[in-house]
């Protein structure tokens, strides 16, 4: 019977080291390759001046030009229902647009390339198939109602920033008009609201869209001096006096149209923010990216992952289709979106800090059309090529265009 029981036991053992060789080659195969892609490709520098770091926007730039013109919201994530499949892909156009424009005016010697990319995209961005979302939301078309009331600026917003992107390379001015009279329908409808904030759909104002639409209209009015557009000094002195949390110093989520605060300051909502106010008021910018990294910067695993909190300490959320699966308290968005924040601030130490988590969870592949993360979809690969290559616009490729 002892010898029995003995053989018993062993067959068990075997089989449970069988399995237990079984798993560990499973792990080895999935993160064993992983691993050596973080290791060979984790960021070392983030100097736009560095050979290796301008190889790599370049290539990372390439890509997003080679596979922007082929989308449409048949092609966005299944799992989001039609409003979100429009509003990705109008923000993955517009993001694109911003991202080859940064590059432009970090590396002329690329805008030639930016400028046919954005060209495209402009016209893509006036397709119905990328306006259908917000005109299906509000019940009528947002370039054809642009002498109305009501906000739109979940798609104006986006197709101003592509329209301006394409004037500043010096690219075609086929939509100058168009952009001018977005411009001037966005600042009506700031200025008309009692909030200084518009809608981005029927009964839903979110800081974050607006702080869009101020770096619309900052960047819109050197291209038309003829007509007041820029609010961004107004729209400060507002936020700093109305609309921050006043338990972390940060903007606040969102609002009723009359201003009344519904939810206070999000990592995603912060961040994003402190891109497009980076192009309109840099100082008040970088104040915000000062208090979000005070405030909600964190790691996790072991400090192997550094990022920024969707919500404050002490505070519990949920995430959504703004943040993104809030894993461990951190903010997929609003870590991507910091990268910005860092960028402006020249915090070179959390830039690369945010590089390598963006590195360890993407893993970045290399291909002929260029350089993408493996694990993100492409709007994931124009927001973080946007915010870590952040910088001021100029009209020097403008006036070229008007020789």
């Amino acid at each position: 019977m002892a010898a029995s029981n003995e053989k018993s036991f062993i067959r068990r053992l075997l089989r449970a080291r069988k399995t237990q060789i079984a798993v560990g080659v499973l792990l080895v195969l999935l993160v064993g390759p992983k691993t050596c892609n973080y290791v060979i490709h984790r960021p070392t520098h983030v100097d736009p001046e560095h050979v290796e770091v301008r190889e790599e926007l370049h290539a990372r730039g390439r890509y997003l030009g080679e596979r922007v013109g082929k989308l449409s919201t048949g092609e966005m994530p299944s799992f989001l229902g039609d409003q979100f499949k429009g509003e990705w892909l109008a923000v993955t156009y517009s993001m694109t647009a911003m991202a080859l424009a940064n590059l432009s005016f970090l590396y002329p010697d690329m805008v030639d390339e930016a400028r046919a990319t954005i060209d495209q995209l402009a016209r893509a961005m006036l397709e119905q198939d990328v306006r259908s979302f917000d005109a299906e939301l509000w019940g009528e078309d947002p370039i054809d109602s642009l002498g109305g009331a009501n906000g739109h600026i979940g798609y104006l917003g986006h197709l101003e920033l592509v329209l301006l992107a394409q004037l500043y390379v010096g690219g075609n001015q086929e939509h100058i008009d168009l952009s001018r009279n977005v411009a001037i329908a966005l600042h009506r409808r700031m200025l008309e609201s009692p909030s200084l904030h518009a809608e981005t759909y029927p009964g839903q104002t979110f800081v974050a869209d607006n702080a869009v639409v101020v770096a619309c209209l900052a960047l819109a009015q050197p291209l038309f001096p003829d007509d007041t557009l820029d609010v961004s000094k107004a729209w400060t002195e507002r936020a700093r006096k109305n609309f921050l949390d006043p338990a972390t110093g940060l903007m606040v989520f969102r609002l009723t149209r009359e201003g009344e605060v519904l939810e206070q300051s999000r990592g995603s909502g912060v961040a994003w923010g402190i891109f497009y106010l980076s192009y309109a008021d840099r100082a008040f910018a970088e104040q915000q990216y000062r208090k979000l990294h005070d405030t909600m910067a964190s790691t996790a695993l072991l400090s192997l992952v550094h990022g920024i909190r969707e919500y404050p300490p002490g505070v519990e959320g949920t995430g959504d289709v703004d943040s993104g699966p809030v894993v461990m308290g951190l903010s997929p968005s609003g870590t991507g979106f910091a990268l910005a924040g860092a960028t402006i601030a020249r915090d070179d130490e959390f830039k690369l800090e945010l590089l390598r988590t963006a590195e360890l969870v993407g893993t970045s592949l290399h291909t002929d059309e260029g350089t993408r993360y493996l694990l993100a979809p492409l709007v994931g690969d124009a927001i973080l090529l946007a915010m870590r290559t952040t910088t001021s616009w100029t009209t020097r490729f403008v006036a070229k265009t008007k020789e």
